[in-house]
């Protein structure tokens, strides 16, 4: 193709539907992009273009186009913007893991706070009293007092029964109400509710604790200990490491996804100008045209080239010998079909 190398040098870019975009750059770029004057110097030539496939990894929708047709781009400027909005809440997720996971990290490092070791210590005494208060059984003082309960509430409770039977006598013959008659029954229930509440805390505490409550004082007592002793001796070397593996681990998925979100910007790869743009926004990207829009690797080339090579050689070999038997045929006793077998070959 002869083109004047004049004005501005224009490059080819299209952005198909599905974020493909297409870059054609001079191969000379020493060319300049001089605007063009009545001085310009004008030559035939040939210009050469390259054109270059570009795509996202990942898939989504188009956010932004950020050029028009016609701009003058720069090797790396921003021309493509692809959603992140899911990427953006998984990578929220991901750095509040890596928060949680540096929180415990930290406190196995540093140990327990002599608070935590104190409320430890404090609830193992609280559960060792409660055993020996169990073990040792009620004391005299206490045992006195639930009896002076006990004979309070059953000589009031007989003193209520006698008022309330006094008061049914009399009702048909005094000026007694059914509401004073209600009231002194229901003194004589309350008082008898109180005097059975009483004697059966009296027969618990001159029996002695039960069996039952002694084992699970115990139970308590050692599950105290082992929770007393583990604050005490601090985070193993296991635990450390397995808490170092899991932050690594999510750093690692953050890394990664940064990764994937820088990919949903493309960028320009050379100077160029804008000439067609071929996608719009809310369009979708489909990053399993990637292979297909993005080149081919230097093995396939390699074997294409191979392949070629072979077949050229195979169709020189052919057309010698097609026109040699051609040459021959009205001499030696070749025929038609031969003739046009080594053709067809």
């Amino acid at each position: 193709m002869e083109n004047r190398l004049t004005g501005t040098p224009r490059f080819n870019m299209q952005l198909p539907a599905r974020a493909v975009l297409v870059l054609a750059g001079f191969l000379a770029p020493m060319l300049g992009c001089a605007p063009s004057d009545s001085r310009q110097l004008e030559l035939p030539g040939i210009v050469e273009t390259q054109e270059v496939r570009l795509s996202s990894k990942v898939g989504g929708r188009v956010q932004k186009v950020l050029v028009n047709e016609g701009d003058l781009v720069k090797a790396g400027q921003k021309l493509v913007q692809l959603e992140t909005v899911e990427w953006d809440a998984k990578r929220a997720q991901l750095v509040a893991q890596q928060e949680l996971f540096q929180a415990k990290l930290d406190l196995l490092c540093n140990g327990p706070l002599p608070e935590q070791i104190a409320a430890a210590k404090a609830a193992l005494d609280m559960a060792d009293a409660r055993l020996q208060k169990l073990l040792s059984g009620w004391r005299i003082e206490e045992l006195e007092m639930a009896k002076h309960q006990f004979e309070m509430w059953n000589a009031e409770a007989d003193r209520a029964l006698r008022e309330y039977k006094r008061l049914e006598l009399v009702q048909g013959i005094n000026t007694i109400s059914q509401s004073d008659l209600d009231a002194a029954k229901a003194a004589m229930l309350r008082s008898k509710s109180q005097a059975d509440s009483s004697k059966k805390q009296l027969e618990m505490m001159s029996n002695g604790s039960r069996t039952e409550d002694i084992s699970e004082a115990r139970a308590a007592v050692a599950k105290s200990q082992a929770d007393y002793d583990l604050i005490k001796r601090g985070a193993r070397e296991e635990e450390i490491r397995q808490a170092k593996a899991q932050l690594a681990e999510v750093i690692a998925r953050i890394r990664e996804l940064d990764t994937q979100i820088a990919e949903c910007l493309i960028l320009a790869p050379d100077n160029c100008v804008v000439e067609v743009i071929g996608i719009r926004h809310g369009d979708m990207a489909d990053a399993r045209l990637q292979k297909l829009l993005s080149g081919w690797r230097i093995e396939e080339l390699e074997m294409a080239k191979h392949q070629f090579e072979m077949w050229n050689a195979e169709a020189d070999r052919a057309l010698r010998e097609y026109k040699r038997l051609e040459l021959v045929q009205g001499i030696n006793t070749i025929s038609q079909s031969d003739l046009d077998a080594a053709k067809a070959a």
